[in-house]
């Protein structure tokens, strides 16, 4: 059973890991992680990124680092789907993203 409920989530993303960056989309989120996928990246599990999620409808502008803890490639040339865990989220979208994903 998860920790936290999940939510769709479709917006763009910008990743990073201080040496690269990646354009990604997200598709799900909760408080304690987003589902993303990216195409042409090399992030591994247990990588630390910091994701920039761009204001979405009715999501916040926020800033995020996180844990890979999962790859998972879908097929052929779809992009790959990856599983992340905050670690922290920038104080400017924390209170207006915890009461959307609640």
């Amino acid at each position: 059973e998860r920790k936290f409920p999940r939510k769709k989530f479709r917006a763009s993303v910008l990743v990073h890991d201080n040496l690269s960056l990646w354009k990604g989309e997200g598709f799900e989120i909760s408080r304690g992680g987003v589902g993303i996928s990216m195409s042409n990246s090399v992030v591994v599990p247990g990588q630390q990124v910091t994701v920039h999620f761009k204001k979405h409808e009715q999501w916040p502008a926020f800033n995020a680092v996180c844990e890979v803890v999962s790859k998972k490639f879908v097929c052929g040339d779809a992009p790959v789907q990856y599983g992340l865990r905050f670690l922290s989220l920038s104080q400017d979208g924390q209170e207006e993203f915890y009461k959307k994903v609640a």
